[in-house]
């Protein structure tokens, strides 16, 4: 857009009994907004910004990129109409394409924007991840066969203006691909068992199959998994990032929905560490949460995770709880509430559920909550001082 009006649409809204975080809602009533994934913080490398998409047209679902503020709680639209999203942790650079083929990159702090590659055969694929030293994107798109469609992951090399298939397979569906943020050396990947696409398109999963995860490195090769899923534990949730300059990777993993119990070989908790080679992963003992969504703090020493507290997704009063948020300290093992109830109900829009993530600054957690049964808003919760230091 060629104009960039700022609207002031946010409101600090509680403090919350947790913690006694400050919560400010940073997007207005108007619109749903949703602060996207929390596997690789969308945000700038000062802390200080952060981009969220905006459903503009229900009946078409286009999305506006919008750049928020997060001190002075206000937000402008960057592109009236975007495809795909993706980033480097916390790098401060996004990118996306928009129709007709072409693929930017946008700065959150100088707001410069620019075409780095043009190709109408990408327009509508999905952008994952982008290396450290943002050359390097990867995408997925499903490659045509005589009996199936088979996922490929494709490496753009922007320099070059080249794009190579470096890895295909066929139950990779749900990729959620990602290169570790440091040195771009290795590629995480998400492999869903028994989930294929057929020659139609339509997507089949063996219920009885678990979901686990594997690395192979930025060319595609040296496959290894880790140890998630059946045989080693439950099937893995699907939310999993890197700690930041290692190869080791966090994850979380389901429990039974019926009994709300943990696994019995890790009764004290459902977030893991675990690399390549690892016997077994490490679990992070907190027996009273139920995580889902993870991700890892800049520094590599915090995550934080949305939470089901309980033992049942509704109340006795016949209502949905809402997911509180937790923050763990990965050497210490010290773990505390940071907030009690997001008011995120984590139902079938993705956008209500909280997807939280830290700033660089590890000043404030983003999430997303559809408060009070409104849309989706993007909101921060202002870290108090001395929370992260209590873990330490």
């Amino acid at each position: 857009m060629k104009r960039k009006l700022w609207f002031k649409e946010g409101n600090d809204r509680r403090y919350d009994p947790a913690s006694n975080a400050l919560i400010s809602q940073l997007t207005g009533p108007a619109y749903p907004t949703d602060n996207y994934y929390c596997e690789q913080p969308y945000c700038s490398s000062n802390g200080k910004r952060i981009v969220a998409t905006m459903q503009t047209d229900p009946f078409y679902r286009t999305h506006a990129l919008i750049l928020i503020e997060i001190d002075m709680l206000s937000w402008c639209a960057i592109e009236e109409n975007h495809i795909g999203l993706c980033t480097n942790a916390y790098s401060g650079t996004v990118y996306y394409w928009v129709k007709g083929g072409k693929f930017l990159r946008f700065c959150l702090e100088t707001m410069k924007k620019e075409v780095v590659f043009e190709d109408k055969e990408y327009e509508n694929m999905a952008c994952v991840s982008a290396r450290y030293d943002q050359n390097s994107i990867l995408f997925v798109r499903f490659k045509k066969k005589s009996d199936s469609f088979v996922p490929q992951i494709i490496e753009l090399d922007i320099k070059k203006g080249r794009k190579n298939v470096i890895f295909e397979h066929p139950e990779i569906l749900n990729s959620h691909a990602q290169y570790e943020p440091v040195s771009g050396n290795l590629i995480l990947i998400q492999n869903n068992r028994g989930m294929r696409a057929d020659k139609n398109g339509s997507v089949h999963t063996d219920t009885g199959s678990t979901t686990t995860l594997f690395v192979i490195d930025r060319n595609g090769k040296n496959l290894k998994y880790l140890p998630v899923g059946e045989p080693y534990t439950y099937s893995a949730t699907g939310h999993e990032c890197f700690i930041p300059g290692t190869d080791n990777v966090v994850f979380t993993t389901t429990w039974d929905i019926k009994t709300w119990k943990l696994d019995s070989r890790y009764p004290d908790g459902n977030v893991f560490v675990a690399k390549p080679g690892d016997e077994k992963p490490q679990v992070f003992p907190m027996p009273e949460h139920r995580c889902n969504h993870i991700s890892v703090s800049r520094c590599g020493r915090y995550f934080v995770a949305d939470s089901y507290v309980g033992s049942s997704f509704y109340g006795a009063d016949g209502n949905i709880i809402p997911l509180s948020l937790v923050v763990g300290n990965l050497q210490t093992k010290k773990y505390r509430t940071l907030v009690e109830n997001t008011m995120a109900s984590g139902g079938g829009s993705q956008s209500s559920h909280p997807h939280p993530y830290f700033t660089s600054d590890n000043k404030n957690v983003i999430f997303n909550a559809d408060f009070l049964y409104s849309n989706p808003r993007v909101f921060a919760c202002r870290i108090p001082k001395g929370f992260l230091e209590s873990l330490d």
